[in-house]
């Protein structure tokens, strides 16, 4: 008899015990995602970690290999990912994905520009008054150059492919402003250790949150669990720490 009860205490145990998995993906986007020395890092990176924090049961697969977005998008949509962090939620995405609350973080369009520059800005109207002053520089091919085109009257120059290029070209004047979301200049800055030479203006052009992003083939009850985890987070200030901890240059 008790080798009976042992036998079924080990099996509901180990029932338990027994993780959720999660199958997820990295983008290549600094500092969503980065590699640092082989090991996977970044925001949302942290978040996983913490959501695993508050409920042990919770497992993520998947989170250290980069996937290009669109194929992301499309393994979502198909099932063969459960979830993915980082998801900008709009209309036709909500007919495909299933969205939870709290959002991760929100993210807001800003400009950077040099120290010495006492220009202020509060708004796009204010950038076009500079005329010639006002270039606006941006990076290559991206929806914020789509986004800014759509403003009207503004003097775009998106020959930089990447963040860090447009910094530079801003150091030697090539341009007054570099607009970016302030996640991404901010973690520019301070790879590139300008922050005694660049600062960001704290103008939001334009606010937006992301979102853990569910395939529509993930039960319920698993878009619960992460959720339950999710608002224990925003609860106890984890959530909001481990953001500022990205999007603050001090």
């Amino acid at each position: 008899m008790f080798k009976l009860y042992l036998i079924s205490f080990l099996f509901f145990s180990f029932i338990h015990a027994s993780p959720i998995l999660f199958k997820t993906a990295a983008q290549d986007s600094n500092p969503k995602y980065f590699l640092d020395d082989g090991q996977m890092k970044g925001l949302c990176i942290e978040i996983m970690h913490a959501l695993e924090s508050v409920n042990p049961e919770i497992k993520f697969q998947g989170q250290n290999v980069f996937l290009p977005f669109k194929r992301m998008s499309r393994m979502l949509k198909e099932g063969e990912l459960d979830l993915f962090f980082g998801f900008v939620k709009n209309e036709s995405r909500e007919k495909e994905y299933v969205f939870i609350d709290p959002p991760l973080y929100k993210v807001n369009h800003v400009v950077a520009v040099l120290k010495e520059d006492n220009v202020k800005v509060d708004s796009f109207a204010d950038i076009r008054s500079l005329g010639k002053e006002g270039k606006i520089m941006t990076t290559f091919g991206t929806s914020t150059k789509r986004y800014l085109d759509k403003q009207g009257g503004l003097i775009i120059y998106n020959h930089g492919k990447t963040i860090s290029a447009n910094l530079k070209m801003l150091l030697r004047k090539r341009g007054r402003f570099v607009y970016y979301h302030n996640l991404g200049l901010i973690t520019s800055i301070k790879k590139d250790h300008l922050e005694d030479k660049i600062k960001v203006l704290s103008t939001s052009f334009r606010e937006y949150s992301q979102y853990i992003a569910f395939s529509k083939h993930v039960s319920k009850e698993k878009v619960q669990i992460i959720k339950k985890a999710l608002e224990k987070l925003k609860l106890n200030g984890k959530l909001d720490s481990i953001f500022r901890k990205y999007s603050q240059i001090q």
